[in-house]
């Protein structure tokens, strides 16, 4: 199997393996989240990228060491000329039976063309702190934030203050 990534210029050089250097030995969460073939080898493999995927202990199995190292990403032109105004990609995927599969994007969920909406950013922000918070902490967390223009920063320090309380 292997993964073939085309993106515009500045994600090449910063997640790529462009201007800042290889992107293939990946060890720790910072290594990972700045790691265009490590993020697309653990999101084929598991589905998904959260922060279960940023943990040293799936950073470091054999399966997505593995595939990352089969994953070849370059810059692409045409995506470069589109970039601010869009952010493209295209991942191909090669099987060892021969299938191809392909997908492109323009953009993706919460890119500046393509904000999310607030019911999207409670709902990233619940799963994100589900298990650090209790609902009722979420809740009031949502809540303060929406609020931002109408109350003060204690408020939204004093919800805070109530995690894993």
């Amino acid at each position: 199997m292997s993964i073939e990534a085309e993106v515009f210029q500045d994600a090449y050089d910063f997640t790529g393996g462009g201007r800042f250097g290889p992107k293939k030995n990946v060890h720790t969460k910072e290594d990972a989240d700045h790691s265009l073939p490590y993020l697309l080898a653990v999101g084929l493999l598991d589905g998904d990228v959260q922060p279960a995927q940023l943990e040293p202990s799936r950073i470091s199995k054999s399966d997505v060491q593995n595939l990352l190292q089969t994953v070849t990403v370059r810059p692409n032109e045409g995506f470069t000329a589109r970039y601010p105004a869009e952010v493209p990609s295209r991942v191909t995927v090669r099987l060892r039976s021969g299938q191809v599969f392909t997908h492109e994007v323009s953009d993706y969920p919460g890119a500046s063309n393509q904000p999310f909406t607030w019911k999207e950013i409670e709902a990233k922000f619940d799963r994100l702190a589900a298990s650090h918070a209790s609902g009722k902490s979420c809740q009031t967390i949502n809540n303060a934030v929406h609020s931002l223009e109408d109350i003060q920063i204690n408020d939204l320090m004093k919800a805070l203050s109530q995690l894993n309380s």
